[in-house]
């Protein structure tokens, strides 16, 4: 298949009053799915348990945004959230574990603990009944966490500085960054309650960027080579030894995933065991997801805070929204109609932009 260049195509976009579309021309397929530094909130002290509902959120009027966009918990730095239906789930880092309707911007407080440094990465899951979370309890001490979605008392899962989690039938994964040795410990915890060491990545000086188990193993990017380690504790093997590699997931019987820096760089597609690598599109990535329908594509640090959009699996990518600040790889969804974005600063106040697909194009 012919490799797609991304960012050759941003000539292409018009504006319209609702929001920065794409023309038509393009080829997007209308009505068809971290650490930046910036300031802390105030310092809570310890943690603790709440449930009532928060203040809705504000509609923002102007002409560069879709007519239908929400912002969501304004003042919060987002760094890090995950989507269920319509429900968006996130930590700010004033301190904050929060909910929020993606649809009305209705805010729950689940817990309170104190705030957060922005340099470091905050690991999110979910599954049928929990929210699990990395957090600061105090300077220095960190965790992983779970509290039930409806809110109640936080419980610890495990200590250690945890910079990414993954949640599935078979159990609890995650990876705990041993930060004096520049390694990683990758673990799992059994529906049975026992905790297994998989195995300790050496040489890994930054936070690992993606968590997912797939049909060669729990997959691990260690920034010099992609890994799948066995759930039972045989190790791990070499799925991939190109380098920045971020992100993996499985879908439709193959593996993709983004390569940031480097060359080669851009979003890829390979078979299931790493091999036949292609292609899919070139350019410089923050993050990329898709639910089936649509590609996202979110832009790096350095960038202009532009976000493209292409249909699913390899249609022609294009403008889709300027962002006015930067989206943390880790704080971009997509749920049936809405596009999820967190911010990286909280001066502009646009904490969560929650904008209507619909008026997007997506």
């Amino acid at each position: 298949m012919t490799r797609r260049t991304a960012f050759a195509l941003l000539s292409l976009t018009v504006a319209t009053a609702c929001g920065a579309r794409t023309d038509p021309s393009a080829g997007i397929d209308a009505g068809s799915t971290p650490s930046p530094s910036g300031g802390n909130g105030g310092d809570g002290g310890g943690m603790s348990p709440l449930g009532g509902n928060g203040g809705g959120g504000s509609d923002t009027g102007s002409s560069t945004e879709p007519s239908c966009a929400l912002t969501i918990d304004p003042t919060a730095i987002v760094q890090s959230l995950v989507t269920e239906g319509e429900r968006i789930y996130y930590v700010a880092t004033q301190g904050r574990v929060m909910s929020a309707d993606a649809q009305t911007g209705a805010t729950t407080l689940l817990a309170q603990f104190r705030a957060q440094p922005v340099n470091i990465a905050i690991a999110l899951a979910l599954d049928a009944d929990w929210l699990y979370f990395s957090f600061e309890e105090g300077p220095g001490v960190q965790a992983l966490w779970r509290i039930a979605k409806t809110g109640g008392v936080p419980e610890q899962v495990a200590k250690g500085r945890v910079d990414n989690v993954y949640v599935d039938s078979t159990g609890i994964y995650w990876t705990q960054f041993l930060t004096p040795d520049a390694k990683h410990e990758v673990f799992r915890r059994q529906p049975d309650g026992t905790t297994l060491s998989l195995g300790v990545i050496d040489e890994t000086y930054d936070e690992l960027n993606g968590l997912f188990r797939g049909k060669a193993g729990l997959l691990v990017p260690t920034g010099s080579a992609l890994l799948a380690f066995d759930p039972d504790g045989g190790g791990p093997t070499t799925i991939s030894g190109i380098a920045h590699i971020a992100y993996p997931f499985e879908r439709d019987a193959a593996l993709f995933f983004n390569i940031e820096g480097g060359t080669p760089h851009g979003m890829f597609r390979t078979a299931l065991d790493g091999s036949m690598p292609q292609q899919l599109y070139d350019g410089s990535f923050a993050r990329v997801i898709t639910d089936g329908q649509h590609w996202v594509f979110t832009s790096p640090f350095s960038d202009d805070h532009t976000l493209l959009a292409a249909s699913y699996p390899d249609g022609d990518a294009s403008f889709l929204y300027k962002s006015p600040t930067f989206t943390p790889p880790r704080a971009v969804a997509l749920t049936p109609t809405r596009l999820v974005l967190g911010a990286a600063y909280w001066e502009l106040e646009v904490g969560i932009q929650s904008l209507c697909r619909a008026s997007l194009g997506l």
